[in-house]
């Protein structure tokens, strides 16, 4: 037996949010390559169809939802329908998030803020709540995995307006407070923080 059979996930299925470009591409491949089937989540139907395209390539199952999670209206729909439609899901990846502005502290509207906030932190909240907590509640375990960043770490330089590096702090905190909730039930509650 390979060490690598001890990481298969034949007979799960993934919900991934940005699952269809960048870092939630590669790691939706890379869970597709494992055993998992894949629900993908992301604003751009093309590119959603070409990643789900190389899923089923590798003989996994594939289903799109198209919808903008920084929408929290769209957020907790594809969620819901993600449930219905292709449950029960066993690993949740909250991936989506982004800077998307440089404006000072002191310049930034509040609007932006909640937008960038909503973005990277609500939308992992909702996810976690909704298909998180259907794991919970269906008591079989599973894995949550979010996307943080170093930058929820430390402080960059010379980058206007702090709300990504507010967001993704949090995020970090909100994942160590639901994996001790959760630790219980079996559904591991972990994140990564990428950097340049």
């Amino acid at each position: 037996m390979s060490i690598f059979d001890r990481f298969r996930l034949d007979g799960k299925r993934l919900f991934i949010t940005g699952g269809s470009r960048g870092l939630g591409r590669e790691m939706a491949l890379a869970v597709a390559d494992a055993g998992a089937d894949c629900i993908l989540v992301g604003r751009d139907a093309e590119s959603l169809e070409k990643t789900a395209g190389d899923v089923r390539s590798a003989r996994r199952k594939a289903f799109t939802i198209q919808a903008n999670v920084g929408d929290l209206k769209e957020c907790e729909a594809a969620c819901k329908r993600g449930l219905e439609e292709y449950g029960p899901i066993d690993i949740l990846i909250n991936n989506v998030g982004g800077r998307r502005v440089n404006i000072p502290t002191a310049e930034m509207p509040l609007e932006t803020w909640q937008e960038i906030l909503d973005l990277n932190l609500t939308s992992t909240f909702l996810c976690t709540k909704l298909i998180g907590g259907a794991m919970v509640k269906r008591g079989q375990g599973g894995r949550v995995i979010n996307v943080a960043s170093i930058s929820g770490m430390i402080a960059n330089r010379d980058i206007g307006g702090r709300s990504y590096e507010t967001s993704k702090a949090a995020v970090i905190h909100f994942t160590r407070a639901t994996a001790a909730d959760w630790a219980p039930f079996g559904v591991t509650v972990n994140a990564i923080c990428p950097g340049s």
